[in-house]
């Protein structure tokens, strides 16, 4: 969700809002916006979810967004556990899911606006790294998409959680219909060539701000 920071400022210099107290980015790394969710190796996420609801309702803000990289926090090998469930199940994950859908519903009845952002396309082709072929003497940089087809595991992820926040009344917004075109093919660079991520799955500051609109309906 960090990586949405150029965008929003941006949008927030060009408005009243750079000078009111009206955004408030509430992130903490490796820390799902998902509650009771827990994990061995973030022990700071304990109560994260909970302060976050906290200044919500303390600053009676009417728009929330969430976001998160839904793919890997319910992968089947996240480490992740929703109250003592293994969120590599099913059953943790579904609960998990359905408490998020729950706290997001809770949002809209108090007649707030919810927004969920949706996974973007990742892999190890989208490291610009990845894309530099060095030779004894020279290099080539040669840049590949990432096909939706192979990401199947994941698509199902998006489709469960896009399904569930929509019941609650949370309106998605899917990054995979802005980053990739109507065949599933998503690109690793601009058409000017320069690389769209600045690593396997975290999108370039300088993209972000200038070419990353789809978050802008949540700011409006």
């Amino acid at each position: 969700m960090e990586m949405y920071w150029p965008r929003v400022q941006l949008l927030a210099s060009l408005t009243e809002m750079a000078s009111q107290d009206t955004i408030y980015f509430l992130t903490l790394g490796g820390c799902p916006p998902m509650p009771d969710v827990t994990d061995a190796q973030h022990p700071y996420c304990a109560g994260f979810v909970d302060a976050a609801k906290a200044i919500v309702q303390e600053k009676n803000i009417k728009t929330v967004v969430f976001g998160a990289n839904w793919w890997s926090y319910l992968a089947s090998t996240t480490p992740y556990r929703y109250r003592g469930l293994k969120m590599s199940l099913p059953a943790g994950r579904n609960a998990a899911i359905g408490d998020t859908g729950d706290m997001m519903r809770s949002m809209v009845s108090n007649g707030r606006k919810v927004y969920a952002i949706l996974n973007i396309p990742y892999g190890n082709a989208m490291d610009p790294n990845s894309m530099i072929h060095r030779h004894l003497t020279s290099f080539d940089v040669n840049p590949g998409p990432v096909v939706l087809s192979t990401l199947s595991d994941q698509i199902e992820i998006t489709s469960q959680v896009r399904s569930a926040f929509e019941a609650a009344g949370a309106r998605t917004i899917d990054p995979l219909t802005h980053l990739c075109d109507s065949k599933g093919i998503c690109p690793t660079v601009t058409q000017g060539g320069d690389p769209i991520y600045r690593d396997t799955m975290h999108l370039r500051p300088k993209y972000v701000r200038s070419s990353l609109f789809y978050i802008d309906e949540a700011l409006n």
